[in-house]
């Protein structure tokens, strides 16, 4: 009698420990699991993030090869630098554009504006004989990026075209057209970063998009930058991506 009882103890399923034991070993197992899905994951949206910077990159290249000139630069910059755009002429801006001249130029100046990409008011093309002449083959023809998708994002005014500053830092500018990079962010309505379906403050919806992807025309030589999976601007104007523990990406306009 007493080797059956024994019998049965010995076949009576885990013990509290084994139980314990396993569990552990599971959840090792699922969260190896996990971090390799993250990882391919931000690995994917990498990927991502360069062909976006490559299509920009086409887009800017060709607004150059169509009028001779980078976005920004030559009668494209503000009278201030040689170029034609005045900042007290309403006609020079797009309608998104804020209504005096001061905030005109800090708007104008963000790295994180690509109007001159989607459009030019066609009073300041008309004006200065910018339109597109099949002839020649010169000329503006936007829109070279398309709406499709993008918001209008708000940034802070500390970042300068040279790569000086920080796109988080300083007063947030009046809505601008720009072009969101793939990796997820939640930003809360009214802080920097975020994005609007509308560049009208009255109405507006908050949209969930990444960062916005930057445009330096002062950095010798002029490059596009993305502000990789971490979310933050890790470059400055000594160099883009240059601090230590960066995860920004830089496209260069030449080879």
């Amino acid at each position: 009698m007493g080797t059956q009882h024994g019998a049965n103890r010995g076949s009576s399923g885990y013990t509290l420990l084994e139980l314990l034991l396993v569990a552990a070993i599971l959840s090792i197992v699922a969260g190896t699991v996990l971090l390799t899905y993250q990882g391919a994951d931000e690995t994917a949206l990498l990927r991502v993030a360069r062909t976006e910077l490559t299509e920009v990159r086409k887009a800017i290249l060709q607004f150059r090869h169509d009028t001779g000139y980078l976005p920004k630069t030559g009668p494209f910059d503000l009278v201030g630098r040689g170029g034609r755009i005045d900042p007290t002429v309403d006609a020079h801006w797009p309608l998104e554009a804020p209504g005096n001249a001061a905030n005109r130029i800090a708007w104008f100046e963000s790295p994180a504006n690509f109007y001159q990409l989607f459009d030019l008011p066609p009073a300041f093309v008309a004006q200065y004989g910018l339109r597109f002449d099949a002839n020649t083959g010169h000329g503006y023809r936007g829109p070279y990026l398309s709406r499709h998708g993008e918001g209008w994002v708000i940034v802070g005014s500390s970042l300068q075209r040279n790569g000086a500053g920080d796109p988080a830092v300083g007063s947030a500018l009046a809505a601008m057209p720009g072009v969101a990079d793939p990796f997820p962010r939640q930003t809360p309505a009214g802080e920097l970063f975020s994005w609007t379906d509308t560049a009208l403050a009255a109405g507006a919806t908050s949209l969930e998009l990444g960062r916005p992807y930057l445009y330096f025309v002062a950095t010798g030589p002029p490059c596009l930058l993305c502000l990789g999976p971490n979310g933050s601007y890790d470059s400055s104007a000594g160099g883009i991506n240059t601090k230590s523990g960066g995860d920004d990406l830089a496209v260069f306009l030449e080879p």
